[in-house]
């Protein structure tokens, strides 16, 4: 018997190991089965064990029980023993005996009660606990069948395949095409990437489809190249190709504002390592020495800009933020994130304080007119709406854009609106009455941010092709095309005064340029170099924030003294 139980224990442990090299390579391979057998094996022992113990543990109690009785027996019939030869002493002496067995047998039915009891309990808890493994090795089963990584990854290599064969076909305008493309597989790496569960084999994966990524702007770019070469053969020159044109300089007719400057001096007063993911959103809390920043990590947090100091998180769980915007009048914080809502925060207390609901996809961009009584959300749906600041109500929705909505801005005057996303156009609404004014074309990349300009009518745009488009709003022409990151742009946005455009990248640099010339005027940079993905400055213009896909916050203050 006792041979036979270290074999089954023996088997037992080789089907958890068998279990265990299992799962590994269902993983690598995708394939349940792999699984699917040693874990059933070791279902099967753990029943045939379960029922071996419980026999061996009814026996060994029988066997306690039986031997107790016997030691009682012969307990008992030497008391009657001792109670005959006493009989001559009295009938008191007898009875007294007679009661001190009753006591005795009482106690010994007491205490093989208090023994077996346990011993029985025991043996139900350890059958509830063999169903509740039984239960769970179920359900693990179940949820590797439906929801295991490796399908996923096998679906995105089977779109990188259609991707890669699909490269070539010219029957359909190709810069348009890649964009769109590469701007899906950036999202469904993010939804890997946001998994609470991460592998090295999935970091490996994820790395692989980064290098993919890298390839096919290669290709978008070679394929500009092309283009343009194309275009000089045939002598083709429209307004909605001149972004392939060499700059040109038409700042001269522009207000006095705008004339050169000389080049700024900006210190870096902090660098902090604000979340633990990428800071995608960062803006300033109007004339108040405070930032606000959200990030992928899902954490809303409140900053004095000034000390470096964190002053409260707002939000542990505000679920993955990709847009920030901060009402000044009513104190509030709009946030748009993977949660596909728009929630409004007060800052000075982390309450929230509505909820406003309405699209099927996640919120991608926020905007806050002037008159601080409408927000502006642009999601991964496709779609605008429009929700009353006070009352929390949708009041419309827009649905023009034939991709995400990643970029969207209210003019100075509140009048208009301006939209940017995945179809590489810029569209002015006139909001209040839902009506589409223009389509700013000639982009080959993801508009990732909208800048009205502060005095005149010309609106900036930022581009993942790794331009900087400057547009006349009365003409709705281009007028320039700012050059010289490496990378796609991310954010862009106008000084105060007039005079100078900020544009991040995620290069890992900021550039100032001057918009009487063109010209670069100053570049800042991370250290060590981090891709830039959010951007704010101050409405003084005398503070820059920006944050970094790693979570780091840098913090620049504007040098008077040059």
């Amino acid at each position: 018997m006792s041979n036979n139980s270290n074999r089954l224990e023996m088997v037992e442990y080789a089907a958890v190991v068998g279990t265990i090299a299992g799962a590994v390579v269902t993983v690598i391979s995708g394939n349940i089965i792999y699984l699917a057998v040693p874990l059933s094996a070791s279902v099967l022992l753990n029943l045939v064990n379960r029922r071996r113990f419980e026999l061996l543990s009814r026996n060994n109690t029988n066997a306690a029980i039986t031997r107790l009785y016997r030691q009682l027996a012969a307990d008992i019939q030497t008391l009657q023993a001792v109670t005959r030869t006493l009989a001559s002493g009295g009938e008191a002496s007898y009875l007294g005996i007679a009661k001190q067995t009753a006591r005795m047998q009482e106690f010994v039915a007491s205490v093989l009660g208090a023994k077996i009891n346990p011993i029985h309990e025991d043996i139900g808890e350890l059958k509830d606990r063999y169903s509740s493994l039984q239960d769970s090795l179920s359900s693990v089963v179940q949820y590797l069948n439906s929801t295991s990584l490796a399908p996923r990854l096998d679906n995105l290599e089977h779109t990188i395949e259609q991707f890669s064969g699909k490269i070539g076909d010219i029957s359909v305008p190709p810069e348009q095409w890649l964009i769109t493309q590469i701007e899906d597989l950036k999202q469904q790496i993010r939804e890997l990437q946001t998994q609470e569960t991460k592998t090295d084999n999935r970091k490996q994966r994820i790395a692989e489809y980064s290098q993919i990524e890298s390839w096919l702007m290669s290709k978008l770019d070679e394929l500009k190249r092309q283009v343009q070469e194309i275009q000089r053969t045939v002598g083709v020159e429209t307004a909605n190709n001149s972004s392939l044109r060499e700059p040109q300089l038409p700042f001269a007719s522009l207000q006095p504002s705008t004339s050169p400057v000389a080049p700024p001096k900006w210190d870096g007063i902090h660098t902090l390592s604000a979340h633990s993911d990428w800071l995608s959103a960062v803006v300033f809390a109007a004339d108040m020495p405070k930032i606000v920043t959200g990030s992928f990590d899902r954490e809303i947090k409140l900053w004095n800009y000034q000390t470096g100091e964190l002053i409260r998180v707002i939000s542990e769980n505000a679920g993955v933020v990709y847009a920030l915007a901060f009402s000044q009048d009513l104190n509030l914080l709009a946030q748009g994130g993977s949660e596909q809502n728009i929630k409004l925060w007060e800052i000075e207390t982390g309450a929230l304080v509505e909820v406003c609901k309405g699209h099927s996809g996640s919120v991608r961009a926020i905007a806050i007119s002037s008159n601080e009584q409408v927000v502006a959300s642009g999601s991964y749906d496709g779609t605008i709406r429009l929700w009353n600041l006070d009352t929390t109500t949708e009041i419309k929705s827009f649905t023009k854009h034939s991709g995400a909505v990643s970029a969207i801005a209210f003019s100075p005057d509140g009048q208009i609106l301006a939209s940017g996303g995945g179809d590489g156009m810029v569209k002015l609404w006139h909001w209040s009455t839902g009506q589409l004014l223009h389509n700013l074309c000639g982009d080959l990349g993801v508009i990732a941010g909208i800048a009205f300009h502060p005095q005149q009518p010309m609106l900036a745009s930022a581009s993942s092709d790794r331009t900087i488009k400057l547009w006349d709003l009365g003409t709705r022409e281009r007028l320039y095309t700012f050059i010289g990151h490496t990378g796609g742009v991310s954010s862009v946005c106008f000084n105060p005064d007039g005079k100078t455009l900020f544009s991040a990248s995620v290069d890992g640099s900021i550039i100032i340029w001057d918009l009487a010339t063109g010209k670069q005027l100053t570049t800042l940079n991370f250290e060590p170099a981090q891709a830039i993905v959010s951007m704010a400055l101050s409405k003084n213009g005398q503070t820059l924030a920006a944050g970094s896909v790693n979570g780091t916050l840098k913090i620049w203050q504007l040098n008077s003294i040059n």
